[in-house]
């Protein structure tokens, strides 16, 4: 293919000052081209593609310091998310032995000062702000393994969150005190950006013990959004208090359907060493209704997706559970029973035990009497028969 025309952007930041030396717009377009900058005091680093000036990717190899220093000075703010993002992924699957990094401890502890740094600066962009305080759920962190171990995964995220929210405790109490407010409330983009960035240090916080807080904002919540993300970090913890915040937002909002299904969604996320029993009792739940697509989706489709430790038992008993209920839907909707077999289609990436109980399970499907042909051609599709 010719060669096309890329307006490349890029800012150069100290190695060791992490000040910027310069920047610049490189118009590309040659195959190759050679680009001069002249002599620095110190080693530059480079953040490319600022202002996001081309829809282009770049096969690039990036030393893990260098990642460190861009996640910590990019004044980028879409680099930085890439950067931060990137090492939120990549610390979580080192400490679960799924990715080789040199001195995780101290990769970890340079993160959070990362972090740190972005949220004292935290001014311009709120909302992509809270965006950086993210971690990839355990659902996005599998796909980032080759071989998978989700009970490694389930307690490597932990650790990491656990971890920042520790040693920023501090910064993340400031931030969600600085946004909170009694302003009515209004669907702008300045509103929000408080709201997303307020709601993500809640989230932290509740990983670092605050639950108290959460369970408060909740309760005197003015809008749909403070009081849902409030629950939410509730429903997503080990908190004492989960019960309660959960029992009370169902109770408040039982006559919306479509608000219901956030909490049916949320229950069937929840960690815990009992959560199949959970999924269980949610199915006889009166909020659950197996005729109904969205609620199917919600308790079922979203606990094989999301719940990595109740899924995923070393016994098997959740991937039993899941193929009982779709055989169960399949009779109702056959094109909902084989669209929620796509949860399992990476199977063969699995540890040799739980790869050898979800074939199982599988050839059961497979296997059954009188299943529908879409379930049957998605159950041989995923055995490769």
């Amino acid at each position: 293919k010719p060669p096309r025309h890329i307006p490349f952007a890029y800012a150069l930041y100290g190695a060791d000052s992490g000040r910027k030396l310069g920047e610049g717009l490189i118009e590309m377009k040659e195959a190759a081209q050679t680009l001069d900058l002249g002599a620095f005091k110190e080693r530059p680093i480079l953040s490319a593609l600022t202002g996001f000036s081309a829809p282009v990717k770049i096969d690039r190899s990036i030393s893990l310091d260098v990642r460190l220093k861009l996640a910590g000075y990019d004044e980028d703010l879409f680099n930085r998310w890439a950067a931060i993002e990137g090492l939120w992924r990549d610390l979580c699957l080192s400490f679960a032995g799924m990715k080789e990094l040199t001195d995780r401890e101290g990769a970890l502890t340079r993160f959070t000062g990362a972090l740190e740094r972005s949220l004292k600066g935290a001014s311009v962009d709120l909302a992509l702000t809270a965006e950086l305080l993210r971690c990839p759920s355990e659902a996005e962190l599998i796909l980032g393994a080759d071989k998978i171990d989700p009970d490694a995964i389930v307690r490597a995220r932990k650790k990491v969150r656990k971890s920042v929210a520790a040693s920023l405790k501090g910064q993340l109490l400031n931030t969600y005190d600085r946004l909170r407010s009694n302003a009515p409330f209004e669907p702008t983009a300045e509103q929000a950006g408080e709201r997303a960035l307020k709601n993500a240090a809640l989230s932290l916080l509740v990983a670092s013990g605050e639950d108290q807080i959460a369970l408060d904002q909740a309760k005197t919540a003015s809008n749909m959004t403070d009081e849902a993300a409030a629950t939410a970090a509730l429903a997503m913890s080990a908190s004492a208090l989960k019960e309660e915040a959960l029992d009370r937002f169902y109770s408040r909002w039982k006559s919306d359907s479509l608000v219901v299904n956030k909490w049916l969604a949320w229950r069937a996320m929840a960690p815990g060493p009992n959560a199949l029993d959970e999924i269980k009792r949610l199915t006889q739940h009166e909020a659950f209704d197996a005729s109904n697509p969205n609620k199917v989706r919600a308790v079922i489709g979203v606990f094989a997706r999301e719940n990595l430790g109740g899924f995923h038992r070393a016994d098997g008993a959740g991937y039993s559970f899941f193929i009982d209920q779709v055989l169960g839907i399949d009779a109702k909707n056959p094109q909902l029973a084989a669209r929620l077999t796509t949860s399992v289609e990476n199977w063969r990436q699995f540890e040799p035990g739980r790869r050898a109980l979800l074939e199982k399970e599988l050839k059961r499907l497979a296997g059954e009497k009188g299943v529908s042909a879409n379930l049957y051609e998605m159950a041989s599709r995923l055995l490769g028969v």
